[in-house]
């Protein structure tokens, strides 16, 4: 994710992998998992807290998704017909997956992906 629409801040997003792949062209979203945004390699913290923005003035937002290694949904939440959500919990690391990542769906079944939060070693 870059802050403006230039070059050398969008190839510094791509290569720090933070960012998301979306079927709405209105949709914003920012997550961070205990601090750090998407794409980034974290410790084996014992407690994973997530924090979850997105706003879309156009398409509804119908659900979040916390999705990790083998495709393995560990934590979901439903919204009611919602232009804006802010969603923050916290997760029990159990140190067996490797990765996280955000799936967000909206109305017509319009789906984003974020890159994955990665757990370091």
């Amino acid at each position: 994710m870059s802050k403006k629409l230039i070059k050398d801040e969008i190839f510094e997003a791509l290569l720090s992998r933070r960012t998301y792949s979306t079927e709405s062209k209105s949709l914003r979203l920012d997550a961070t998992l205990n601090g750090k945004c998407i794409g980034s390699i974290l410790n084996h913290d014992k407690s994973l807290k997530f924090d979850i923005k997105a706003f879309d003035d156009k398409i509804k937002i119908d659900k979040i998704q916390i999705v990790t290694n083998g495709g393995k949904v560990v934590k979901e939440k439903e919204f009611s017909n919602a232009n804006e959500i802010n969603w923050n919990f916290s997760l029990r690391y159990d140190g067996k997956n490797n990765w996280y990542l955000v799936k967000l769906i909206q109305n017509g079944d319009r789906v984003t992906i974020t890159s994955p939060f990665f757990m370091g070693e």
